[in-house]
Order: structure tokens, then C-alpha cells, then sequence
């Protein structure tokens, strides 16, 4: 039975002896709300705070000194809570749960009450029978025929609730959900479902049966689009996954609702089939709202390793009509005050591109992609001198969609490039072409491809240079990754990673990495495989490690183009890399306590090596592509995580737990001879914005 409070102060609640309580007041503070239950309990603690409007406060709140939110204490709402209560458990099949609030008890002193509520579940309602019927009372299998019937027997005794279990009105809305998608599907647009569920409240058991009208088999007569304005009507048209004369198919709708979306021409798609008469003819309509087709954008990011970055661009998206996309942009990564160990000058890199997409060429999914580029870029772990080297060249991409974040693409890139050369280096620029012929796909299937917990990713790829038009460079390179998301908990998860790969250079190239040209000849082909060979370490690789310089690496001094040393005297690591990469990854990823379903927390433990090794007497660098189990390197840590829309910002902070002694020893030191280890090296924090890997 409920109660009614007083309108004004102080409140009075039923107290059964507990006097404390005549002594709510407007003041009074929630410290606590917790469940009993006199006998069975069906659901935790925290679906059932999900139910109610009352809030009590959380881990924040207490242990954080600079939280000041307030949870006030309102007995009319604890009243409606004790409803909502009881119509929660009505639906999930309990006929007279009995619920109370009479036990909660005030603390006076600090005007805080603890709200105890006491649940009696009752016994549940138990489903007896269950079945599809058709509206003359008939099974629903006599509905269908030949191979649909088929297909329905294998559909409903896959989703046929079990007799004897808990009836829930959940489960029963998905079954008809399941049911009307199955009809629409196989071409029943006006299919529609009725319920005709009997409970026996005297002996608590439910006679579920569900009431099926397919209608005719419809085909697609007509494809409306609704509210475009610059876009033409048969771009929409021929997005879709299906023309006029096919079977309708609900699935093929929606898929097409979301083809549009992803063209970025719309602001919103929406789909649904306009009032008409119920025959075999169906007309399907999308209704668009476009966006502005001209648009300027700038982004800005941030990387310990790399600084502060900006990237602009100004966007067409529908020039000269027929959706395709053109596209000026820049980017500038600025180095400034990045992380680098040492004195190190730190990354730079700025370029500009021309991009002009064609979707559609042939077919829905299969889309075109022109970028002529130039780039500087300077970066002293692969330089030992404060110069640009020059990149510019044309990109051209063949990208097949066979489903959205899902592709396969071809791509050719030439380019010019320019080494810088000088007297720190001893040679004269080196300007040499590249031709690469690449294949790239992303492969898997996972529940949501920003921040997945379940399922699988794939991302193989395999690209040559010097065999179409000429190059200067010759090699063959493979790689891939794949990624695994194993739930263990409804909000944990466990995250494991393979990421391997082998470069095998050929003709001149080959010769010139293994010495055979000559000294200055192996030093620029060595400058030349910079970007081709494998590197290892960094936030999205072997954490513990800074980016690329896990493994064989060499301390430089660092001179300007003239051969003068920096002021002051600057020293890098140079990453040897290596034509062969493995890794492997474990992480562990589950809630942050109290910081709410965006926060989590993170463990893990990296592994990699990459294939370059030291002569024995340190003079040189040898890299016959081969790996060994001994010369693994593991990194361990843990971090924070924040969901985002456009994936997880992390922090990790991550320990070498076998470094080398380069690994402890700045390059300065090593340079000039001096042995001197820190073993804070070990340690390192990484920062970063989007998916885990």
C-alpha cells in the first residue's frame, strides 16, 4: 500500500518504531539506496537503480574532493519508484511482487538517509505454451511454401521460446521483431504481427502465440526520393542495393539507408514505403535532407611523440554533379615541444594533396581516387641532419566497399623523392623515383567498428615496387594484423593482437643493402629502405618503447646541412628497423569504478622483435630478415580509457621488462663512450586518440 507525505516539512515517512525518520526534511541527502530480497533475486543492483529516479552517490562522489553534486531526498518520488518498480517486474513476469520501502533509515546527525528497499519477487509467470498461427487459427509453417517453408521451420525453431521459462514481455517483442524482419526480408512488405498471449494469474502461467498476416510477395515497382535538391534522383537510385523488378526486401532497404548515408552528401536518409494499396507491387521511398556540398574543415591533434598537428581542408561534395568528391587539403605536424628523448629535433611534417573521388564506377561499391601530393618531412631518427627531405608524386586507388569499414583496394603511387644529403652525411642529395603497386583490404566482423568488444578484424596487405614503370627502389613486402575482442563480462573484455611481416628486396636493391656497390651506394640505399622496412615500439605497437625505436638502433650527432654540429650539441637515435616484424599483444580492458560506462581501465603486455641484429663486437648491422624467440622484447602496463565517437582516448603508462642497455643509456652517452643507465628509461607514457590498435 502506498503512503502520502505531507506537502511541506518536515517529511514524514512509516517508520515501524525507527522515530529517526519524522525527521526527513527538504535538507535530507541520499547516502545510499540498496535492494533486499526476502527470498529469490532475478536481476542485480544495478538494473534495477536503472529503473528508478532516486540516485545515490557514486564512486566520484566519495572519493573525490572537488565533487560537490548533491543527491536531495524526494519521498513522492520514492513513491513513483516503488510503482516503477512493480510494473518492471510485471513485464519481465512477475504478477504481485511485493515492494517496500519501510526499513530505510535516517542518520540525524548528518541528515542522510539510507534508502533500503525490500523486494519480494513472487512467483513468476512460467510459459506454458507457445506457437506462430495464422489468423484462421492454422500453424503459420501452412503460410509458406516449397523452399519458404523450409526456411520457416529451420527460423521458428530457432527463436521459439523455451516451455517452462520465465515469460518476459522483452522477449516476446523480440520475437515479433525477429519475426516481421524474417517476412519483410523474403519480400512480405505489409507483413504485419499480432499478439494473442493468455496469462492465468491463479496458477501463474502464459500461453504465448503469436498471430501472423504475411500479405502477398511484393516486387519493387518504384524507387521515390524525397527533398533533394542538388542531388540528382538517379544517384540516390543507383546507390541502393537493389533496382525496380527485384523481390522487396527489407534488409536491402535499410543496407541502401545507410550506402546514402556514408556518400556524406546527406545530413539525414530515412526510409519507409508511402501509403499504397497492399498488392504485389511495392514502392519504396527515401526521403534525404542534403548537407552543405561545399564545406572547409580544420582538426587539430596532439602526440607526445610528435607535438601538436594540424590538418585543413576545403571539400566539394557533389562536383560537377554524379557525387564526386574533390578535395584540397594540408597537413602540418609541427614537432613542437614533442617528447623526444635527448635533444633530439623532433618530427616534422608538412604536405598538401589534391584528392578527386569518383564513386560508382561500375558498380555501388566499387569508387576511384586521383591524388596528386608533395611533402616535406624531417625526422632525425632517420636523418642525421636538420634538413627537409622531398617527397611529391600521384596516388591513384581502385577501393572496393563490399561492406561499410570493410574494403579491398588496389593503389599505385609514383613519386619523385630527394634525400637530403651535405657534409654531416658526406654524400650530395639523393633524388630517386618510386613505383609502388600496392593491395590493401580490411577483412573481419565485429560489433561496432570504433570501440568493438566482440568479434574480428584482418588487415592484410601486399605491395612491390619497380616492377610498373620504373623504380629505384625494388622490393616485396607483405604484411598483416589480426585483432581479436573476446567479451568476458557484459563491460569487459579481453583484446589480443599478430601483427607480422617480411620485406625481401630485389635487383640493386638487394645488392645495395648487402654491401655489394660499395660504401656510399649501400649508405643511400640503406636512407632509400627508411620508410619500407619494419620498425617496432610506440603507443599503438610495443608500449614501454618510444615510437619505431624498439630494437637495433644507432646514437648519431645531429648537424645542419653545412656539416656544423646544432647549438646546442644535439644527439638521436636512429631506428634501424628491419626486414622482418613480429608482435603480439594481450590486453584487458573493464570499468573504472564510478566514472560511468565511457570510463575504463586498461592492462596488458606487448611483445616484438624486428629482424636487425648487431655483429657481435657492436660495429655494424646485420638484417637477414630472421627471427628468433630469444630476441623478443616485452613491455607491461596499464592505462585509462575514455569512449569518444571517434574511438578511445588512452593513456598508458608501460615498463621495458627486458630492455637493452641502448634502451637504458641516452644517445649522448652512448655516443661519447659513456655507460651511464637510468632506469627511469624504462618506464614510458603514451597518449593517444582512436581505435586500440
Amino acid at each position: 500500500m502506498l503512503l502520502t507525505f505531507a506537502v511541506t516539512g518536515p517529511w514524514v515517512l512509516p517508520v515501524h518504531g525507527q522515530e529517526d525518520l519524522f525527521l526527513v526534511d527538504d535538507d535530507t541527502q541520499i547516502s545510499r539506496i540498496s535492494f533486499e530480497f526476502a527470498s529469490t533475486k532475478s536481476f542485480n543492483d544495478e538494473t534495477l537503480l536503472r529503473q528508478i529516479s532516486l540516485s545515490e552517490p557514486g564512486f566520484r562522489d566519495k572519493y573525490f574532493f572537488w565533487r560537490n553534486e548533491i543527491y536531495p531526498f524526494d519521498p513522492v518520488a520514492l513513491q513513483k519508484d516503488v510503482v516503477r518498480l512493480r510494473r518492471f517486474y510485471n513485464r519481465n513476469g512477475f504478477l504481485r511482487p511485493e515492494i517496500s520501502y519501510e526499513a530505510s533509515t535516517l542518520d540525524v546527525d548528518k541528515n542522510r538517509i539510507h534508502v533500503r528497499i525490500k523486494i519480494e519477487e513472487g512467483t513468476p509467470v512460467i510459459i506454458q505454451d507457445f506457437g506462430f498461427y495464422s489468423d484462421s487459427g492454422d500453424y503459420a509453417i501452412f503460410l509458406f511454401e516449397g523452399e519458404l517453408r523450409e526456411r520457416w521451420s529451420t527460423f521458428e525453431s530457432d527463436i521459439s521460446l523455451e516451455l517452462g521459462r520465465r515469460y518476459t514481455q522483452l522477449a516476446e517483442a523480440d520475437i515479433k521483431s525477429q519475426v516481421g524482419s524474417w517476412l519483410k526480408n523474403r519480400g512480405y512488405a505489409f507483413s504485419s504481427i499480432g499478439l494473442a498471449t493468455e496469462i492465468d494469474s491463479t496458477y501463474n502461467t502464459a500461453d504465448v502465440r503469436f498471430v501472423l498476416d504475411p500479405g502477398p510477395l511484393a516486387i519493387v515497382d518504384s524507387i521515390l526520393v524525397e527533398d533533394n535538391v542538388a542531388v540528382k534522383d538517379r544517384i540516390v537510385q543507383r546507390e541502393v542495393p537493389f533496382k525496380v523488378g527485384d523481390r522487396y526486401s527489407g534488409s536491402r532497404v535499410s543496407r541502401g539507408q545507410q550506402a546514402l548515408q556514408s556518400m556524406n552528401l546527406f545530413r539525414v536518409v530515412l526510409s519507409d514505403l508511402p501509403e499504397q494499396p497492399v498488392d504485389s507491387t511495392v514502392t519504396v521511398r527515401y526521403r534525404v535532407r542534403e548537407v552543405e556540398l561545399r564545406r572547409i574543415g580544420i582538426q587539430t591533434g596532439y602526440s607526445r611523440a610528435t607535438g601538436p598537428s594540424v590538418e585543413g581542408n576545403w571539400q566539394h561534395r557533389n562536383f560537377f554533379g554524379g557525387a564526386r568528391n574533390f578535395n584540397v587539403g594540408f597537413t602540418a605536424i609541427t614537432g613542437f615541444k614533442a617528447a623526444q628523448s635527448g635533444n633530439n629535433i623532433p618530427p616534422q611534417v608538412y604536405g598538401a594533396s589534391v584528392t578527386l573521388r569518383q564513386p560508382y564506377l561500375f558498380d555501388p561499391d566499387l569508387s576511384v581516387t586521383v591524388s596528386p601530393f608533395i611533402k616535406y618531412e624531417k625526422d632525425s631518427r632517420v636523418l642525421q641532419t636538420d634538413e627537409f627531405n622531398r617527397r611529391y608524386g600521384l596516388t591513384t586507388n581502385l577501393i572496393y566497399e563490399f561492406h561499410q569499414y570493410r574494403s579491398t583496394s588496389l593503389s599505385y603511387t609514383f613519386s619523385r623523392n630527394r634525400l637530403s644529403g651535405g657534409e654531416a652525411l658526406g654524400t650530395d642529395d639523393d633524388f630517386f623515383r618510386k613505383s609502388i603497386l600496392a593491395v590493401n583490404s580490411t577483412i573481419g566482423k565485429t560489433n561496432n567498428f570504433l570501440n568493438p568488444r566482440r568479434g574480428w578484424i584482418l588487415r592484410p596487405s601486399l605491395e612491390t615496387a619497380g616492377a610498373v614503370l620504373g623504380s629505384d627502389v625494388e622490393y616485396v613486402k607483405g604484411s598483416a594484423q589480426l585483432i581479436g575482442y573476446i567479451p568476458t563480462t557484459r563491460t569487459s573484455e579481453i583484446i589480443g593482437r599478430l601483427s607480422i611481416g617480411r620485406v625481401i628486396p630485389f635487383g640493386l636493391s638487394a645488392d645495395g643493402l648487402d654491401g655489394s656497390l660499395g660504401s656510399a651506394d649501400s649508405s643511400r640505399y640503406e636512407n632509400r629502405f627508411d620508410d619500407v622496412v619494419f620498425y617496432s615500439g610506440g603507443s599503438t605497437d610495443v608500449r614501454g618503447w618510444p615510437d619505431q625505436l624498439l630494437g637495433t638502433k644507432i646514437a648519431r650527432e645531429i648537424f645542419d646541412k653545412d656539416g656544423n654540429s646544432l647549438s646546442p650539441q644535439r644527439f638521436a637515435f636512429e631506428p634501424v628497423g628491419g626486414k622482418s616484424k613480429l608482435e603480439v599483444s594481450i590486453s584487458y580492458r573493464f570499468p573504472f569504478p564510478g566514472l560511468g560506462s565511457k570510463w575504463k581501465l586498461a592492462t596488458f603486455i606487448d611483445a616484438g622483435q624486428v629482424s636487425s641484429r648487431r655483429v657481435e663486437d657492436g660495429s655494424a648491422v646485420t638484417d637477414d630478415g630472421t627471427l628468433a624467440l630469444d630476441n623478443f622484447k616485452f613491455g607491461a602496463g596499464s592505462g585509462i580509457r575514455y569512449e569518444t565517437l571517434f574511438g578511445f582516448v588512452r593513456l598508458d603508462l608501460a615498463m621495458k621488462l627486458n630492455p637493452d642497455d641502448s634502451d637504458l643509456i641516452s644517445a649522448q652517452n652512448i655516443f661519447n663512450g659513456v655507460d651511464e643507465k637510468s632506469q627511469l628509461r624504462r618506464f614510458r607514457l603514451h597518449l593517444s586518440i582512436g581505435q586500440t590498435f
